[in-house]
């Protein structure tokens, strides 16, 4: 337990120390200078890591990211011109599992190349850091998709045992794919791991939409 917040604690530390160079190419701006920012939405399809199994919940997320430089600052920072930093939320409701999940974080993008491929695919890498929220009702139970050869009750996870608040670490990979002139559709995998009683690799699957200006 104490490996897995240490690794929390170091991995954020590394997001913030890099906050000053991937904002080093706005400190002459003023706030409303900014560029906009870029809008996506998409669908969540969330595994949580459960004793015997997985516990799957599907929902629905955000994200505003900003670009760390400006087109006339390009080429002051490796970092800054291949990086975007922003705010993520995401949501699970109830359904049928007799849970829901609400998460709240912010993270950081970077596209390793500047062109797309092909005039159209843009991969990314991704890692953020947050919290999870699980609000579980009174008569929950643990549920599964069908075709999973485990039974219910032995899918437990201490996500699902009670409501709670955990810490998050979330890397991930995804590809983008330009449509139109501001609208790509982007699809990307996350592992959203919680360290509540010990380590958990919960997978995401998200597809959506990101719109820019």
């Amino acid at each position: 337990m104490r490996r897995s917040r240490m690794l929390l604690v170091g991995a954020l530390g590394v997001m913030l120390g890099a906050t000053p160079d991937l904002l080093a190419a706005q400190t002459t701006r003023m706030p409303w200078q900014v560029r906009q920012p870029a809008v996506d939405g998409f669908y969540t399809r969330l595994r949580l890591d459960a004793n015997g199994g997985h516990i799957a919940a599907d929902g629905i997320g955000g994200r505003l990211m900003w670009s760390a430089t400006r087109p006339d600052d390009a080429g002051s920072s490796w970092l800054a011109d291949h990086a975007s930093i922003g705010l993520v939320a995401s949501h699970t409701p109830e359904q049928s599992l007799g849970f829901s999940t609400l998460h709240l974080g912010a993270v950081v993008d970077l596209q390793p190349v500047l062109t797309p491929i092909a005039g159209r695919l843009t991969p990314f890498l991704s890692l953020g850091g947050g919290m999870l929220r699980t609000t579980v009702s009174s008569d929950a139970r643990a549920s599964t998709r069908p075709g999973t050869s485990a039974s219910a009750t032995r899918l437990r996870s201490p996500l699902t045992e009670r409501s709670n608040t955990t810490e998050t670490l979330a890397p991930a990979a995804g590809l983008r794919v330009a449509l139109v002139p501001g609208i790509a559709v982007q699809g990307a995998v996350r592992d959203l791991m919680t360290f509540r009683g010990d380590t958990r690799h919960n997978v995401a699957l998200d597809v959506g939409l990101r719109f820019t200006r």
